[in-house]
């Protein structure tokens, strides 16, 4: 019974873990730039991103474990406030220094994650 509740708490507490960031990015054609942040909790995390167009997008994504991956095995999709929507996933790195790809719009992009931005 002890083992059982040491475990459960041991699955609480990862749950809760914070993870985040700055973002920056651009189109793969370098037409248009955005800067913003990555945030929130397991299960309840967002992505808000400011374009050089003027343009607000917001996104969720889901971080799925993965241990064979060398990176966070994460997805996520965004709609922007011109209409546009996209998605991302990490294509390499740790969540606090990673590489993203995906597209917005139909045009595909690169974001950097993580305190090394």
């Amino acid at each position: 019974m002890r083992r059982m509740l040491i475990g459960l708490c041991v699955l609480g507490l990862g749950g809760c873990a914070l993870i985040g960031g700055p973002v920056t990015g651009q189109l793969e054609d370098g037409s248009e730039t955005f800067h913003g942040m990555i945030t929130g909790k397991i299960g309840q995390s967002t992505l808000i991103i400011n374009t050089s167009t003027g343009a607000t997008c917001q996104g969720t994504f889901v971080q799925y474990p993965d241990t064979s991956q060398a990176y966070a095995n994460v997805r996520g999709t965004m709609s922007c406030s011109d209409g546009r929507s996209g998605t991302f996933h990490i294509v390499k790195g740790t969540f606090e220094d990673a590489v993203a790809t995906g597209d917005l719009g139909g045009k595909p992009i690169t974001m950097k994650l993580g305190p090394a931005v």
